[in-house]
């Protein structure tokens, strides 16, 4: 089968490779949407601590079971899409309900410690299969279906939150900050949300998405805004997003972190407001089995936008054409289609 295989920075090919098999409790899908995001991006650029090439890339995926392993739960023909992990289910943080800072998560990554959907086929692996592989309904789009691991990601961290506020920022709009958007207009339709992008072009598709005003930081200076969120939302991970975010909510408000940072990385926070004015800053990371749940049912409501998030589709055989795209910032998300 065809597969597009990481070999370092700036180093994937397009190759011929065996088509996997399914062991107990192991499902083999035929990838019928893939997805680019963020980290596909970082790990071309820069590696990745967890990816030990070679490794076949790809971790937001929807398709079709060819092969169902003894005790799977699945059968051939069953349409799914999963997320790119699975929780032991067993050690301290899984028996609290924090799935997603399960002790041994990075044993299991599809796309990094296993091989991922830039395939024909892919395997799913037992861990994920039993309780983060979901079914579809007959009428949910693949392409859509394919959104589930970024928005299990922007659902759990809106689980953190109170969302029964009045003034909401999301700071960056790429396609994360875009999937919070559209989430948080679902979840707190009374909201008034503002998003923050250097770009014009991403800004009047916020707009489009229901964006109740948009704001060019590249013309408009933070300042500006400074204290006015009741909750702000930064999903660009760089520490001046993160800064900022902590300046321009309000008193007793909270912002969220949830764009990731290089590892040793520290901000600057000015803490009498942290202190005096009770500010919460939380951290949001992963997704728990009842995150790719309420995401799957939020994508099968036919509610939110997605297609609209995809900025082109291309076959397998244009793969490196798709990371020189992502690259020069051309596109944000690509969908990759292994079977046509």
């Amino acid at each position: 089968m065809k597969a597009a295989v990481f070999y370092g920075p700036g180093d994937v090919r397009l190759e011929d490779v065996d088509r996997p098999s399914a062991g107990v409790g192991d499902v083999v899908i035929r990838v019928e949407a893939a997805l680019s995001c963020g980290t596909d991006l970082k790990t071309f650029r820069r590696g990745h601590p967890l990816m030990r090439p070679p490794r076949v890339m790809g971790h937001e995926y929807s398709g079709v079971v060819v092969e169902a392993g003894e005790d799977s739960g699945f059968e051939v023909g069953d349409r799914v899409a999963g997320v790119n992990s699975g929780p032991c289910m067993s050690c301290k943080y899984c028996s609290r309900g924090r799935e997603n800072l399960c002790e041994s998560l990075e044993e299991t990554l599809i796309g990094f410690t296993s091989n991922g959907a830039f395939a024909e086929y892919c395997l799913i692996p037992r861990r994920v299969a039993r309780v983060n592989l979901l079914k579809l309904a007959s009428n949910t789009p693949f392409e859509e279906a394919a959104f589930l691991e970024p928005l299990s990601c922007v659902i759990h961290g809106l689980n953190l939150l109170e969302l029964n506020v009045a003034k909401i920022a999301i700071l960056g709009s790429g396609s994360i900050g875009l999937l919070h958007l559209q989430a948080v207009k679902q979840l707190s339709p009374d909201a008034r949300v503002s998003v923050f992008d250097p770009h014009w072009e991403k800004l009047s598709l916020a707009e489009k998405l229901g964006a109740d005003r948009v704001v060019n930081i590249r013309e408009e200076s933070f300042s500006k805004y400074e204290r006015m969120f009741d909750l702000v939302i930064e999903a660009v991970g760089r520490v001046e997003a993160w800064e900022a975010a902590a300046r321009l909510v309000d008193r007793g408000g909270t912002a969220l972190f949830f764009g990731g940072c290089p590892r040793g990385t520290t901000i600057s926070l000015d803490t009498y407001r942290v202190h005096y004015e009770e500010l919460r800053l939380l951290g949001a990371f992963h997704h728990t089995p009842r995150d790719v749940k309420r995401a799957l049912q939020l994508i099968e409501s036919g509610r939110m936008r997605l297609r609209e998030l995809i900025g082109m589709t291309i076959n397998l055989d244009r793969i490196g054409e798709a990371f020189q795209l992502l690259q020069r910032g051309e596109a944000a998300k690509i969908l990759i289609k292994p079977n046509g």
